[in-house]
C-alpha cells in the first residue's frame, strides 16, 4: 500500500469525521430546542395555574367585602360599590400581570434555546467544513499538490498565485 492510498484513506477519514461532528451537532441542537420548548410550555402552565389561583383569591376577597358591607348594614351602592369594582379591577390587573410575566418568561426560554441551538448548528457546519477542507488538503498531498487553495485554481485576490508557505 503506497503513501497515496494512506493519504486518501486519511482524507476520507477526515471527511467522515467532519460529517459525524456535523450530525452530532444537529442532534444536540434539536435536543436543546425540544428541551427549551418543554421548559417554555411548563412555564406557561405554571403562570396559568398561578393566575387561576389569583383569580379565585380575588373572587373570595370580593365576596368577603360584600359580606362585610352587608353585615354592617351598608347598601351595595355608591362608595361601597366603587370599592368592590376597584377590588375587581385590581384583581384582574394582577391576573393579567401574572399571565404576561409567564408569556415573557416563555419567550425568553424559547429565545435562549434557539440561540443555543443555532450555536450548535454553526459549530457543526464548521466541523463539516473543517473536515472537508482537511480531507481536500490531505488528498491534495497524495497527488503532489501543496494542499493550499491554489490546488483548486484560486489565484489570490490580486490575480497572482498565492505564495507557498515557507519551509522550515
Amino acid at each position: 500500500m503506497g503513501i497515496e492510498t494512506v493519504l486518501i484513506a486519511a482524507a476520507i477519514g477526515q471527511a467522515v469525521q467532519g460529517y459525524q461532528a456535523s450530525q452530532s451537532a444537529k442532534s444536540q441542537a434539536s435536543a436543546v430546542e425540544q428541551e427549551a420548548q418543554r421548559q417554555a410550555n411548563l412555564k406557561a402552565q405554571e403562570a396559568e395555574a398561578q393566575a387561576r389561583k389569583e383569580a379565585r383569591s380575588n373572587i373570595a376577597l370580593e365576596k368577603r367585602q360584600k359580606l362585610s358591607f352587608l353585615k354592617s348594614g351598608v347598601a351595595l351602592e355608591g362608595s361601597p360599590l366603587l370599592l368592590l369594582a376597584e377590588t375587581r379591577d385590581l384583581g384582574s390587573e394582577n391576573v393579567e400581570g401574572i399571565l404576561q410575566t409567564g408569556r415573557t418568561q416563555q419567550e425568553s426560554i424559547l429565545r435562549s434555546g434557539n440561540l443555543q441551538a443555532a450555536g450548535l448548528k454553526s459549530s457543526g457546519r464548521q466541523a463539516l467544513i473543517g473536515g472537508l477542507t482537511g480531507a481536500a488538503q490531505t488528498a491534495s498531498g497524495a497527488f503532489g499538490g501543496t494542499g493550499g487553495m491554489e490546488d483548486f485554481g484560486y489565484t489570490g485576490s490580486r490575480g497572482g498565485p498565492i505564495p507557498a508557505p515557507a519551509s522550515k
